[in-house]
């Protein structure tokens, strides 16, 4: 199975979880360090976490391939296999089957897709996904 991945440093001041979304911390503009992914429309997510990140760690961070282990909720409702997956516009570094930034639920030219998801999870957890964030 091809997997790419790449090492980054947690600047959020707190642990960040195993399959979180993160973006590019644009205030240490140093490539590497990264926040999570906000609930901000138009986010363009970096990489997902492979394990969870301590404060300040180097820790690596997948950007294709298979995962099972992404965060996701269901605010936008349950996810279709073979879907697009977007960052969640209700859950920083979560995936989303829907964005619902402001209360409306729909993908906008400025939502920025993650993967595309393996199976259709309808709860809050985790899910398999085919990461495309190279």
């Amino acid at each position: 199975l091809d997997q790419y991945s790449v090492n980054v440093k947690n600047q959020v001041g707190a642990a960040m979880s195993a399959g979180q979304f993160v973006i590019l911390d644009v205030a240490n503009d140093d490539g590497y360090s990264v926040i999570s992914a906000p609930v901000t429309a138009g986010a363009k997510p970096h990489c997902m976490l492979k394990k969870t990140c301590a404060i300040a760690a180097i820790c690596e961070c997948q950007t294709y391939g298979y995962t099972s282990v992404a965060l996701f909720e269901n605010a936008g409702g349950t996810a279709t296999a073979g879907e697009h997956a977007y960052l969640s516009g209700t859950f920083a570094g979560f995936s989303a089957a829907i964005v619902a930034f402001g209360g409306a639920a729909a993908v906008v030219v400025t939502d920025n897709p993650v993967g595309v998801f393996l199976d259709s999870p309808s709860a809050d957890g985790t899910t398999e996904l085919f990461l495309r964030l190279r």
